[in-house]
């Protein structure tokens, strides 16, 4: 048949599904709207489908709704072109093509289930996985990865404990105060409670703490954990949970005033080992500062 712009005598080739009145030159007149006499009431109504099968983004790609879907379907079914339709939805051609077929097919213009890429860990691999983390809740993914010799991205060994149950969390750092703790506590608190400012000024605090090395103690400790579980003791975060490559061990002090590292130590703290760290570093540090002899130590909570 002739293209439809007006004196074209150019022959347009038909094909059922992508029909368009208009050959190559004048193709652009199909966006154009017609300029058949119609009356005022006539348009409107078109305005009025139009309004409801354009999607609601602007976009090409825009998702049709089931209405919109099995519009286009009877569009095409009454004898409008591809083209046409596309001008009436403002989506693709591509989308139009793609119900158009759907529901010449199988009459179903319901979006089909996607299972997605097939998993890369077997279930025999998932139950090893939960295994770990049940058995050591601090492990990172990546070391399950190294240690399992898994050849699946971190990512993926996070998404299958999720799907197990087992979240990853920054662990809670709760101390375990028991009742013999908390009441001595309250005892040394309703015991000095009188003292003055001045006073507290003179007491010098000693402790010793220690740094592990290790994959899983840099920056905030993560844990694997059920919900509603923070605060389980198997949970919580403290040094022997961690896989330590080494432990960095430091005897340190501070008073009102200054602050002072008294040492570097390997091992336990024995009585030996302390009395060298009070001899060689804890007295020169507290006569600095008092020179007057006047001051209390209390080292790790103990008054003696």
């Amino acid at each position: 048949m002739k293209c439809k712009h007006e004196g074209c005598p150019t022959q347009v080739p038909y094909s059922q599904r992508d029909y368009h009145p208009y050959c190559d030159q004048h193709k652009g007149d199909k966006y154009k709207p017609s300029s058949s006499s119609s009356s005022s009431s006539s348009s409107s109504h078109e305005c009025s489908i139009i309004h409801f099968l354009t999607p609601s983004s602007s976009s090409s790609h825009s998702h049709l709704s089931a209405f919109q879907r099995g519009a286009v379907a009877a569009l095409h079914a009454v004898g409008h072109s591809v083209d046409d339709i596309a001008v009436y939805t403002r989506a693709s051609e591509k989308t139009i093509k793609k119900w158009i077929d759907r529901a010449h097919d199988d009459m179903k213009l319901e979006d089909i289930h996607r299972s997605g890429r097939p998993s890369k860990l077997d279930s025999q691999q998932r139950k090893r996985i939960r295994e770990r983390a049940e058995d050591r809740p601090f492990v990172v993914p990546k070391m399950i990865k190294y240690e399992q010799d898994l050849h699946v991205c971190p990512r993926t060994i996070d998404r299958s404990l999720i799907a197990d149950g087992l979240y990853g969390r920054v662990a809670k750092k709760q101390p375990a105060y028991t009742p013999a703790k908390l009441r001595a506590r309250f005892a040394f608190g309703k015991a000095f409670e009188h003292w003055t400012k001045e006073q507290w000024a003179r007491v010098v605090f000693s402790d010793e703490t220690s740094f592990p090395l290790g994959p899983e103690c840099h920056g905030r400790p993560r844990v694997r954990r059920p919900k509603g579980k923070a605060f389980d003791p198997k949970y919580i975060w403290n040094d022997e949970a961690a896989v330590h490559s080494g432990t960095v061990k430091l005897f340190f002090a501070f008073s009102a005033t200054e602050r002072c590292s008294l040492g570097v130590y390997e091992g336990a703290l024995t009585g030996k080992k302390m009395k060298s760290i009070v001899q060689e570093h804890l007295h020169p540090f507290v006569h600095r500062i008092f020179a007057d002899g006047q001051y209390y130590v209390v080292h790790d909570n103990d008054t003696r």
